[in-house]
């Protein structure tokens, strides 16, 4: 069965996707859970350097998926560039906060320590978003756990 992705300016069919079974749902959460046995002991600069070469694929496709924001939504070409650039922002506050953010954190008490915060990966995990910001719905919906995230998963120019 085929999704017809139309254009809802003009009602032409931008697309037409393959519908994903429940069995090739059901494989990629099997493949995803056997990366994060290994995954999870990755140290955060080598996640680091995923989420900056994950940044470099958006800016060098920017406009070609500005332009398919666009007509799969309808939205002014500009509001769409305008909604990347803000996208490459919140992958770069992630590149550059996120390693201090994930550090053990320690509580002392007149020098002895009481207690400390330890972040752990939680495992694979997915995101259902609302269709209206298709980046941003996805990028804060994983760039917040970079610790977490074991395998991303991504649309036609990011391999």
């Amino acid at each position: 069965m085929k999704l017809k992705s139309i254009n809802p300016h003009d009602q032409s069919v931008i697309d037409e996707l393959e519908i994903t079974s429940q069995v090739q749902v059901l494989d990629a959460v099997s493949k995803a859970k056997s990366a994060f046995k290994t995954w999870r002991f990755s140290p955060v600069s080598e996640r680091v350097d995923y989420l900056k070469k994950y940044r470099q694929k958006i800016a060098d496709h920017k406009e070609d998926i500005a332009k398919l924001v666009s007509q799969e939504m309808g939205k002014p070409l500009r509001q769409s560039q305008e909604d990347i650039i803000f996208e490459l922002e919140f992958v770069d506050y992630y590149i550059n906060e996120g390693p201090k953010a994930l550090e053990d954190k320690k509580v002392l008490d007149k020098g002895k320590e009481q207690y400390r915060t330890v972040y752990e990966p939680y495992g694979v995990c997915a995101v259902i978003a609302p269709w209206n910001f298709p980046v941003s719905m996805f990028n804060s919906g994983v760039l917040p756990f970079p610790k977490d995230v074991c395998r991303l998963t991504h649309g036609k120019w990011i391999s």
